[in-house]
């Protein structure tokens, strides 16, 4: 016997605006928690991807990008960068970082303005949960500015 099921796929992000606060030349900035679900009966899994607009953050006003950046902002002049920081799941999966994301401390991954995967699972996965932070640091030489900001889209997308 056989039989067939509608595809499903379930994602959500919050929240959807964030403010990381005044950024303090040479102090890392941490943001609250990022956090995301993904239920799906796809057979081969799924991936949550992450894409920027201007590949850090950006002030119109000054003209300048405190650049996304991959490494240490403890020990870089200045950066912009996210973190995956847990992935877990109710059953299916398992719903993991991906391993450019999966970080600690004060090491980031840079994100782009092409599509980049952040989590990712093999096989279906019932209430998968993940967690990301945002990251960043200025120098004293970044011209100051109140409309430092980046736009991150996510995306979900699986295989059938």
């Amino acid at each position: 016997t056989g039989s067939t099921t509608t595809p499903s796929i379930t994602f959500s992000v919050s929240p959807n605006t964030m403010v990381l606060g005044s950024l303090t030349a040479g102090t890392v900035i941490t943001s609250s928690n990022i956090t995301f679900g993904l239920t799906t009966n796809a057979n081969s899994g799924g991936k949550v991807y992450v894409q920027g607009q201007y590949s850090g953050l950006h002030s119109a006003l000054r003209s300048y990008t405190i650049n996304a950046v991959t490494g240490n902002l403890s020990s870089l002049g200045e950066g912009f960068g996210i973190q995956g920081t847990a992935a877990s799941q109710t059953s299916g999966g398992p719903f993991t970082i991906a391993a450019a994301f999966n970080l600690s401390a004060n090491n980031v991954a840079a994100e782009t303005t092409t599509l980049q995967p952040i989590f990712m699972t093999s096989f279906a996965v019932v209430s998968g949960s993940g967690t990301a932070v945002l990251k960043a640091k200025s120098a004293a030489s970044d011209p100051p500015s109140t409309d430092y900001s980046e736009t991150l889209t996510f995306i979900a997308a699986t295989s059938f």
